[in-house]
């Protein structure tokens, strides 16, 4: 077996056994999405959908990639994993790979129930794709930043809230406001994609979210236990 596809598998069975950081990442983020489904009676589509794709992108992938990369250097998986033959980025994937997987089928999964009970075809489908997409990358990127600066997979119920609840603020905000500054925030960029608004800002915000946070999470990544 390839030897990135065996330390995800592995890190998958990791996330699977951990009962709090499966609850995080598998149960939360669900139920989240069924209270946004109905909590307005008549649904509002588009603030369902939002709010359902940020909160699973928020909590499944980001939260739990800063977690599980915390995790990993706290127990000397990763300084472990340095002394043999894959790469650094090559340890990256291998490790959040699962994170993103299971990102993508919860807003995958979300978006089909929202069809199934009743939301309209998309305006844009090419959005919607981008917006599931683009918001896992930024989350997982983001993650792997965070990771830098938490010292166990605990603190980064502390460490990872200022930019979860910026993305969430930023979802709401476009849901209320039509300012052309909205997109720049990550979840405001998920919002303008799912209510049919432009592609390209938000999907120009994203790039620039992804980038900037994959290439200072690659140079700032402790590979050691932090004190």
């Amino acid at each position: 077996m390839n030897p990135v596809l065996a330390l995800s598998r592995a890190e998958l069975n990791q996330l699977l056994r951990n009962k709090t950081t499966a609850a995080m990442a598998l149960v939360l983020p669900l139920a989240l999405g069924a209270m946004f489904l109905f909590a307005t009676g008549e649904p509002d589509w588009t603030f369902a959908l939002s709010l359902q794709l940020v909160t699973a992108q928020g909590l499944t992938v980001y939260v739990s990639t800063t977690a599980t990369f915390a995790a990993r250097r706290q127990d000397l998986s990763l300084k472990r994993l340095r002394s043999g033959e894959l790469s650094d980025l090559a340890i990256i994937v291998g490790v959040l790979a699962p994170c993103l997987l299971l990102g993508l089928a919860q807003c995958l999964l979300l978006t089909g129930i929202a069809f199934a009970a009743g939301a309209p075809a998309p305006a844009n489908p090419a959005g919607l794709v981008i917006a599931i997409t683009g918001g896992v990358a930024v989350n997982a990127a983001v993650g792997l930043l965070t990771a830098a600066f938490t010292a166990s997979a605990e603190a980064a119920q502390i460490t990872t809230a200022p930019f979860f609840f910026l993305a969430l603020g930023g979802s709401i905000w476009a849901l209320s406001a039509q300012s052309p500054w909205v997109a720049a925030l990550p979840g405001g960029a998920v919002t303008t994609l799912v209510r049919g608004g432009e592609v390209l800002p938000p999907l120009a915000s994203m790039v620039l979210w992804t980038v900037v946070a994959a290439l200072l999470g690659l140079r700032y990544a402790k590979w050691d236990r932090r004190n």
